[in-house]
């Protein structure tokens, strides 16, 4: 059976191979009888804040949670209980890439949790080394993670064809979930100074805000709108620049200037408001799924009880990989009438709610369109081909490619 690779961050917690891939943030919600994972967590964070439970990943332990988080004794059965739930009944093994702030105790913790599921490790990844390899650019890479809580840095070095961990240092109170809190604040104040409409007035209207916010890739035009019960607003990006700052701020004590900073934000906005004077390289969402051959190679024959934070590196084959990549770049178009069609164009406007990177098509958990690859529904997130037969509604097309 193809082997797995299990990505631990609690932004978005990833378990995949080239044929299958779910993804989900570390999040839970008790219902009564039973836990609710996945991205309809995100749907309910402003509505049920007090209802769901979203710290179990940032540092797993064996102590007792809070009666009202369901019957889950401590944070390791939750996660127990969302890696069950990703994982399915089958036996597999995978390959798992760990944050770089879990202490040796909280390793063998997790190891202990997947020994429990039907998931077998075949050996722990430092997530950042595994990140660091296709990407670095230089001798000293930060490795800038945006965690559902907390600002995860790692620096990695190059030293004798060796990329490797030197040190990861957490900034508690700097992740995803307070920023988008200052973007909800900064948005909303112009809701207020261009409508006289409160936008947060009610956990309704604040879920909605938050949900524009996380489907609005910031930072990348200059002009944003959003909307609110009707009213509507019209604001810069550099508007939001301030619910950058206190992150900027945080990551100036690591040098950032005198290094290749690979950033992880999710499409927040980070990577794009990071000053001129850094070299920065925003980290695509699914980049361990893109290197999912070269992993699986290079941690081949290794053991689970031992974490891997170095791997062999060679910018000259980095490059030479980074420029093949670049000499031919297609995009997905589907024929239509014996015509070319852009897929992303056709999807706007039979599935607008779906979402396309490339080759790989991402479809919202409250998507309301039925959407078929080859007669199999899609799930959360697919990696597609050209021949792939794409079926929304009974709008159906062929997918080719075209060069760029």
């Amino acid at each position: 059976m193809t082997p797995y690779i299990l990505d631990l961050i609690d932004s978005n917690i990833s378990f995949f191979n080239p044929d299958q891939h779910s993804c989900e943030p570390g999040m839970a919600l008790w219902d009564g009888s039973r836990y609710v994972f996945g991205d309809q967590i995100w749907l309910n964070y402003k509505l049920k804040p007090q209802q769901i439970a979203h710290r179990y990943w940032l540092q797993p332990s064996l102590e007792s949670l809070a009666s009202w988080q369901g019957d889950a004794r401590h944070s390791a059965d939750l996660i127990h209980a969302q890696l069950a739930a990703l994982a399915g009944e089958d036996e597999v093994s995978s390959v798992i890439a760990v944050p770089g702030h879990y202490s040796d105790d909280q390793l063998s913790l997790m190891l202990g949790i997947l020994n429990a599921t039907p998931i077998q490790a075949l050996c722990l990844l430092h997530r950042s080394v595994a990140l660091g390899h296709p990407y670095a650019q230089s001798n000293r890479t930060l490795h800038i993670e945006l965690q559902l809580h907390q600002l995860l840095v790692t620096e990695l070095h190059v030293v004798d064809q060796e990329i490797l961990v030197k040190r990861s240092t957490a900034v508690s109170g700097q992740g995803l979930l307070a920023l988008q809190d200052r973007l909800l604040q900064l948005i909303n104040t112009q809701f207020i100074e261009q409508t006289r409409f409160d936008a947060l007035r009610s956990g309704c209207d604040e879920q909605a805000l938050s949900d524009q916010i996380a489907a609005t890739p910031l930072g990348e035009t200059q002009t944003l709108h959003f909307q609110c019960q009707g009213h509507k607003i019209t604001l810069s990006a550099d508007q939001l620049k301030p619910a950058y700052q206190p992150l900027l701020d945080a990551l100036e004590r690591f040098s950032p200037s005198s290094a290749h900073c690979l950033i992880e934000d999710w499409g927040r906005g980070l990577a794009l408001s990071c000053p001129d004077s850094w070299t920065v390289t925003p980290v695509p969402k699914n980049a361990l799924v893109d290197h999912y051959d070269a992993l699986l190679s290079l941690t081949q024959g290794a053991d689970a009880y031992t974490l891997i934070d170095s791997l062999p590196f060679s910018r000259g084959l980095a490059a030479q990989a980074e420029n093949s990549n670049a000499e031919r770049i297609t995009q997905a178009f589907g024929l239509i009438d014996y015509r070319a069609v852009p897929l992303k164009q056709w999807l706007t406007r039979h599935a607008p709610s779906a979402s396309l990177n490339q080759w790989r098509l991402t479809v919202s958990s409250a998507t309301p369109e039925l959407i078929t690859i080859n007669g199999k529904l899609v799930s959360k997130e697919q990696k597609i081909r050209p021949g792939d037969r794409i079926n929304v509604n009974g709008a159906v097309m062929t997918l080719i490619e075209v060069d760029e």
